[in-house]
């Protein structure tokens, strides 16, 4: 089968025939449909510090994946060959103390699909059955690896309820935008978005933000103060890792708000632990990955209650121009860009 394999610890991928996986005791062999491409995939493509730490090679990549199941370990149901599923891509023990206490997204001895397994940018990919999850009959089949980052989004937003709460978001990549479309889908009563990129500042307002600031020209703290009558966001989302934005989300979050940080920083990052914080008796969450299984629940009954994201979808290309698609996302003037031949 064709797969895209990062082989050698340089720039890049290549597309390579490799033997087709047959599945383990647990496991679930899935022909793949649907492909999307992440942050995630960037870093290992241009193989820097945190890939080259991270990865043993030679490995398939990709973990935003979707397909039918055509084949199933001995200790998995054979009933569900033939099902139409999307893969999570946080593979859990499910046996140590974390997972026991219904944690299983922060599993201490967690694998990664696509970068500790090999992922799913090939024809075929086996993964644990658990893992395999249905897809929603409301979402088009072509998008149905959009589920993966979507889940990011849904928990990164609703850990709380978001009904009739001012929502800020700082960072309009992929996961920013989903955000932003899944707070107007569950009841915001005001979504402000902050971004520096002018291609994903129309795709924020097409997702539904309310105000969309350029923070190449404007500072967002005053404007986020001045919309909600100088409280504050009550909710702030920091999606893009960055000290600037960090510090805004911080500034600009009302007293007793809540801000959620996704973004990870490519190095260490200053708080402003007093003001920013304890002084405003801010609740802090960290997120990662998706909470097993509620965030795919959520995520069913968003996507058939009309939650749309396929404008969030802007590109699409086929295996063989993978070069194309991955200058593509580098650049950040897309939204999620579909790979799949």
């Amino acid at each position: 089968m064709l797969a895209l394999v990062k082989k050698e610890p340089v720039q890049g991928l290549e597309l390579a025939e490799v033997p087709q996986p047959k599945p383990a005791k647990d496991d679930v062999v899935i022909k793949v449909c649907a492909n999307s491409i992440c942050g995630t995939d960037l870093h290992i493509y241009s193989w820097d510090t945190w890939a080259s730490a991270r990865l043993r090679l030679p490995r398939i990549v990709g973990h935003e994946v979707a397909g039918e199941i055509v084949s199933v370990g001995r200790a998995a149901d054979a009933h569900r060959i033939g099902e139409f599923v999307a893969v999570e891509s946080h593979f859990p023990d499910q046996t140590c103390a974390v997972c026991r206490e219904g944690n299983m997204h922060l599993c201490h001895h967690m694998r990664i699909y696509g970068v500790d397994a090999d992922g799913g940018f090939a024809d075929y990919t086996a993964v644990p059955a658990l893992c395999a999850r249905p897809v929603p009959e409301s979402l088009p089949a072509d998008l149905a690896s959009l589920l993966e980052p979507l889940g990011n989004a849904v928990y990164l937003t609703l850990v709380e309820p978001v009904q009739q709460r001012s929502v800020a978001v700082f960072g309009c990549g992929p996961v920013g935008l989903f955000s932003i479309a899944v707070a107007k889908q569950s009841g915001a009563s005001l979504i402000i978005a902050a971004e520096p990129n002018a291609y994903r500042r129309k795709l924020a307002k097409k997702a539904g933000a309310n105000i969309v600031i350029d923070t190449l020209k404007e500072d967002p703290v005053p404007r986020i103060l001045r919309e909600t009558d100088g409280l504050g966001a009550d909710v702030s989302l920091e999606v893009s890792g960055k000290q600037p934005a960090i510090d805004a989300a911080l500034r600009s979050l009302r007293r007793a708000g809540r801000l959620c940080f996704f973004g990870i920083p490519d190095s260490s990052v200053r708080i402003d632990l007093a003001d920013g914080i304890i002084f405003k008796g801010a609740r802090l969450y960290g997120i990662t990955g998706r909470r097993m299984w509620e965030t795919w629940e959520t995520m069913t009954q968003l996507l058939d209650a009309g939650l749309d994201v396929q404008p969030l979808a802007t590109h699409r290309f086929a295996f063989a121009e993978y070069d194309k698609a991955f200058a593509l996302m580098n650049s950040g003037d897309c939204g999620k860009v579909l790979l799949r031949g």
